[in-house]
Parts: structure tokens; C-alpha cells; sequence
């Protein structure tokens, strides 16, 4: 569904008007844009690779802003040596590390890293040369939405499946039904058998349908959960990726 399908969809749920150019159109378009960025963070379900080499002795660095999200860090030692795959972990345990380190490069390639705010990378230890290579996989950030054939499809728009974006739409119906104090929101809660503000039973499914893709993910990249054992402890696999803004 394209830009102008999908506000088409929110308006006529709630009663708003999809008109291009009008103000409400204007809200249904951000909170649709603001949709997808949610979406992407929460289920990295599209990725791209990056390379960069980096500098001996520095252990900080700013990444670019289309960068919305990682999800793995390793590095390629000068030499060939066999990758070093990065643990993530919070800025402060990072900076424990290097004020307890002995001396600034540290035993080997880096091995850890920590993102602090939505630009500082961190790294420890430090690359011991120029020649060592940052690779990593990440979340792109889209290109905001502002043509009605433009598609969140379109990995310019965000890369999502098809088939996920009615989730999309009913992220936009949470933000319209909050914002219209919208009684189709209590129904669609009623209907769960709950009740909530307005907006909620939008909500509330656009977040099952965000941990159903979690799941697919999972499964299409060969993760199996396994099964409960009677007095036993139930495994839990996390979510795909490392979340840069959380």
C-alpha cells in the first residue's frame, strides 16, 4: 500500500479527511511517516551492510545520521586475522573498561561497543591500526513519505513487506483515534475485551503484529524457540539486533 492508500485507510476508520493538502491530511501523513521510523526500530525487518575503516588509537565515533539503527558490529584486524564479531553493552560499563584498562589499545582488536544518544559509537579497546575494518549491519532511515505514490515498500520509504503494512495503517489509526477522540477505538478494545483510551485497541494490535514479525524473523533466519519443559525454565530468544534508540 502506498501513501495515499494507507491515509485513505486511517481516514475512513476514524472520519477524517484524506483530502491532500488539508491539515488533517497533514497529520494522517506524519503520524503514517512516523510509523514507519517505529516500525523499523522495533523490528529491523530491513538492513544494509556498511564498511569502514578505522583509526589507529581512537575509540569514538560519530555515525551518520541515515544510519537509524544497528544490529551487529564485528571487526577485520589488520591482517586477515579471523573477525571479531563486537558484544554490545551501555556506555557506562564501556567507560568502566577503559579507566580500568593498563594501557590504550587494550589485548587485541576491539571487542565491545556502546551507543550513546542516536550518534556516538564507542568502542574498546581501541583499534590498534588504521587497517582495521568496522563492519556491521544496520537499519537505514527512510526518506520521509510525501507523495501519495510513494511506498513503504520502496527501500528509499523504509524497505517493509507488503504484507506488514497494516500494521502501518493501525499505527496511524492509534495516532488519529487519540487524536480525534475516536469511539471506533473503544469499540475495537471492546472487542478485545478490554477497555482503554482512545486509540488503545489500535494500538494494541499494531503491537501483536510487531511481535509476530519479531517471530517471523526469527524463524526465517533458522531460530527455533524451544519448547516449555515442565519444571523447567522456558528459554527466550531476544529480538533480532541491538536497538541504537532505546
Amino acid at each position: 500500500m502506498n501513501l495515499g492508500v494507507l491515509a485513505a485507510d486511517v481516514a475512513s476508520e476514524i472520519g477524517m479527511s484524506s483530502t491532500t493538502g488539508t491539515a488533517e491530511r497533514s497529520l494522517i501523513d506524519y503520524w503514517l511517516n512516523e510509523a514507519v521510523v517505529d516500525f523499523l526500530t522495533k523490528t529491523k525487518c530491513y538492513v544494509k551492510r556498511f564498511g569502514m575503516n578505522m583509526a589507529a588509537g581512537v575509540g569514538d565515533y560519530d555515525l551518520p545520521s541515515l544510519i537509524l539503527s544497528m544490529k551487529s558490529l564485528a571487526v577485520l584486524p589488520d591482517g586477515g586475522q579471523t573477525v571479531t564479531f563486537l558484544e554490545p553493552v551501555s556506555g557506562r560499563d564501556l567507560l568502566i573498561k577503559r579507566l580500568a584498562a593498563t594501557s590504550a589499545v587494550g589485548a587485541g582488536p576491539p571487542g565491545y561497543y556502546a551507543l550513546e544518544g542516536w550518534n556516538l559509537l564507542m568502542v574498546y579497546p581501541v583499534a590498534a591500526s588504521a587497517n582495521d575494518v568496522l563492519m556491521g549491519t544496520y537499519v537505514p532511515r527512510p526518506v520521509t513519505m510525501s507523495a501519495d505514490a510513494h511506498d513503504p515498500a520502496t527501500p528509499t520509504y523504509g524497505g517493509i513487506p507488503a504484507e506488514y503494512h497494516p500494521a502501518l495503517a493501525n499505527y496511524g489509526k492509534y495516532k488519529a483515534a487519540s487524536y480525534d477522540d475516536d469511539s471506533s477505538s473503544r469499540a475495537a478494545a471492546a472487542r478485545r475485551g478490554t477497555v482503554g483510551t482512545p486509540g488503545s485497541g489500535y494500538l494494541a494490535e499494531y503491537d501483536q503484529q510487531i511481535t509476530r514479525v519479531k517471530g517471523e524473523l526469527l524463524r526465517k533466519a533458522g531460530v527455533r524457540l524451544a519448547p516449555a519443559r515442565p519444571g523447567g525454565r522456558k528459554k527466550y530468544y531476544p529480538p533480532p539486533g541491538v536497538d541504537a534508540l532505546r
